[in-house]
């Protein structure tokens, strides 16, 4: 057991309303146990180590006012009675304890940790007991889940966003389907294929007879255009496509181009201008099953997780052999915390295509934050046999799904560096975000 802070504190920051109110519902909870020399049994929530490494911070500052200190308990499988630990000191009264860890030492204590928890809630009202537990969003469901009698005892949940400007934890804009697939690879290449398509373009003739022609290369330019957060090129080719359609108005390119837009929108926060314009794409173009799937992740930017989920359900009865499709499905419950049914989704996604490692890496992340982990680690021994064949970006979410953060974090930041991989691409990748908090992203930046 640690008694001493830890060391290492993210950079002071401007706090949001929200963060300020959280962190005044905690001291006032501890304010209050201290006064009435009660126990107060209190669950912060983060998305984002640094975060909660900043709210530890700020509330020592707090509770060292009332002359208290903090004593720090990462929980461990070799001793997974976190309860008795605390309970067993002589400095209670005095002290306040932050626990973290709780998730990681549970699985490898296979549910020990969680179990201690439920027996032994009482002896912290009993020894009037002052305790935070500090977890991540996976811990929150996977505690609520497995240790039902202790989180009935708990006193206060407080959920911290994941900081200051950062965006709902939402799946990234790479899930979108586009018209046409084109692999997301570095910006040298897909600057090359850009190239490529505007020398086609300028060798096609006016005439209506290439128009179709036309259309399918100013789309696939629009595409590597988003790819390359190029919006001034976007912007400009967006308008081109409009101005062909508006004298020979094509159902499908009309509805792929306001998908596209859609799907700028989206990335900007703007989600239910995504909504309006990929209804309309819908409305336009009914039998392509896959604008009801950006559809539905249209409707999950704006909360609405139940109608997505009836969306894709209906996509998927058009294409039941699409893996695609249950993949998206299978986001849409990871990202929402829906892990039960996200494995069943993943599995099905890998059960029709096996050879796709995204949803085996998906299928992993889900076993593994449904409390699955040596079945997520079973989903992932092929991979280990040919492990330099899978990509960058899986090698890393292999790495952190086997607790090996920092060397993930390293890779992909040399990797970074030596220009084999760009930023982008992690930001836009579906796995590795539900992997790694919007903060957490910030450093390979």
């Amino acid at each position: 057991m640690n008694t001493q802070p830890k060391k290492e504190r993210a950079a002071s920051q401007q706090h949001s309303k929200a963060f300020d109110t959280g962190l005044e519902i905690l001291a006032g909870e501890i304010d209050l146990a201290l006064k009435w020399d009660r126990a107060s049994i209190l669950i912060a929530v983060h998305f984002s180590k640094q975060r909660e490494a900043e709210t530890q911070s700020a509330l020592e500052n707090i509770i060292s006012r009332h002359g208290q200190k903090i004593v720090y308990t990462n929980v461990n499988a070799q001793t997974p009675d976190v309860i008795r630990q605390v309970c067993g000191r002589g400095d209670i009264k005095d002290t306040i304890f932050f626990v973290t860890g709780l998730g990681n030492a549970n699985s490898l204590s296979s549910g020990q940790v969680f179990q201690a928890l439920n027996n032994n809630r009482e002896l912290l009202v009993e020894s009037r007991v002052r305790i935070v537990f500090w977890l991540s969003g996976v811990e929150l469901t996977e505690l609520s889940r497995h240790a039902p009698d202790f989180w009935a005892f708990r006193h206060r949940v407080v959920e911290f966003e994941s900081g200051r400007g950062s965006r709902k934890h939402l799946i990234p804009a790479g899930a979108f389907f586009w018209n046409e697939n084109i692999l997301h690879g570095d910006d040298r290449m897909l600057k090359k294929d850009r190239a490529q398509d505007e020398s086609l373009l300028s060798q096609l003739p006016d005439g209506s007879d290439s128009l179709s022609i036309r259309l399918d290369v100013l789309l696939r330019i629009i595409h590597r255009d988003w790819l390359l957060k190029d919006l001034q090129a976007f912007s400009t080719r967006i308008q081109s496509v409009e101005s062909l359609l508006q004298t020979h108005p094509f159902p499908e390119y009309q509805a792929w181009l306001l998908s596209a837009q859609a799907v700028v929108l989206y990335e900007e926060g703007k989600f239910q201008e995504a909504c309006d314009l990929l209804s309309r794409a819908n409305e336009i173009l009914p039998d392509d099953p896959r604008l009801a799937i950006n559809a539905a992740l249209a409707l999950h930017g704006v909360g609405r997780n139940s109608d997505a989920i009836q969306l894709c359900k209906r996509a998927i009865k058009s294409q039941p052999n699409n893996p695609a499709f249950w993949l998206v499905m299978g986001y849409i419950y990871m990202y929402t915390r829906k892990m039960t049914e996200a494995v069943e989704s993943m599995r099905k996604a890998y059960g029709l295509d096996p050879y796709e490692t995204n949803s085996l890496f998906a299928l992993a992340i889900c076993l593994n934050g449904n409390n699955q982990p040596e079945e997520s680690a079973a989903a992932l021994s092929s991979i280990e046999k040919d492990f330099a064949s899978v990509s960058l970006i899986q090698q890393a979410c292999h790495l952190i799904l086997m607790k090996k953060m920092d060397e993930a974090v390293s890779q992909l930041q040399r990797a970074i560096r030596e220009q084999r991989i760009t930023l982008r691409q992690l930001t836009l990748d579906p796995n590795l975000y539900a992997l790694l908090s919007p903060q957490e992203l910030e450093l390979f930046e």
